[in-house]
């Protein structure tokens, strides 16, 4: 590990409900977190997820982007609810136009919230990106 690594400041947390976890560490640089503890139950389908959340925490933010510019840094969020309102819309217009698994799509964008929609919207429509 890099020095500049060596002394930045952590704070114990949570990954996924993970408990406790070993640290492997590979002499060509790289480090392997692993949970100790037995994967727990899941759902089949990451849109499944955002639908649970939903109706569970429906304005709980599920993506930000921080916003640069006026009086300080601003985020514009997306609920879990407004979320699985645009993946089921985008969804919508995807096989509206006729694509599935059998014509998927391309992303061309930045990793942004517009990027991040299309992305839910092709996986609730079951169309590959």
């Amino acid at each position: 590990m890099s020095s500049a690594y060596a002394s930045t400041p952590y704070r114990p947390c949570s990954v996924a409900g993970c408990t406790q976890a070993t640290l492997e560490q590979r002499g060509d640089g790289v480090s392997l977190l692993r949970a100790v503890d037995a994967l727990g139950a899941y759902e089949a389908r990451v849109t499944d997820s955002l639908e649970h959340w939903a109706a569970v925490a429906a304005e709980r933010t599920f993506v930000a982007r921080r916003v640069e510019g006026g009086q300080g840094d601003r985020w514009q969020r997306i609920s879990f609810a407004q979320m699985l309102e645009r993946a089921t819309c985008v969804g919508q217009a995807l096989a509206a136009r006729g694509l599935s698994a059998e014509r998927p799509i391309a992303i061309l964008s930045e990793n942004d919230l517009e990027h991040v929609t299309l992305a839910m919207g092709a996986m609730w429509a079951g169309v590959p990106y």
